[in-house]
């Protein structure tokens, strides 16, 4: 059961042994926001989980509860579709950014997509930011350029390289 003022986000959680897909109930509406605003809480609660190895190999057991070190966490991908939002309630969210093509090593994921920094930006800003993880939007697997684009929410401590 829902409460009210939560929210179920269907994500995929890559780890460096694993890929976990499942549900996260949280009261924040972005996933940036409930990955970044954790505070002392450092696990993720998922429900209704399926997993497998980084070769593909399901593990036997699935539908189940599970908890996640967030720190263990490489990325995440947002698997939902973005609620419809009227242009003048996006114009109050709107924070001016300019958008910027990379590519990414995450442990042994090549990721692309855009990143976006706000305008004059230097894209080492973004590298060495303050925040734990940070957004890829428009984010495809390099070795599967043909899936559909996604938000991937990226721990930046896990970045192993960064390209323009």
């Amino acid at each position: 059961m829902v409460k009210v003022g939560s929210y179920r986000k269907p994500v995929e959680i890559y780890l460096p042994s694993a890929v976990i897909r499942g549900t996260l109930v949280t009261k924040q509406e972005r996933l940036t926001d409930h990955l970044n605003l954790r505070g002392e809480d450092q696990v993720l609660s998922l429900q209704d989980v399926q997993f497998e190895d980084l070769q593909g190999n399901a593990a036997p057991e699935s539908g189940k509860n599970m908890i996640v070190y967030v720190h263990q966490v490489m990325f995440v991908v947002d698997l939902g579709i973005a609620p419809a939002m009227s242009v003048a309630d996006a114009a109050t969210l709107r924070v001016k950014r300019e958008s910027r093509e990379v590519c990414l090593g995450v442990g042994p994921f090549w990721l692309q997509g855009k990143v976006h920094l706000p305008p004059g930006a230097e894209l080492g800003s973004f590298a060495q930011g303050k925040i734990h993880f940070i957004p890829l939007t428009e984010g495809t697997f390099l070795n599967c350029p043909t899936a559909e684009p996604r938000t991937f929410i990226i721990n930046r401590e896990k970045i192993d390289f960064l390209v323009a």
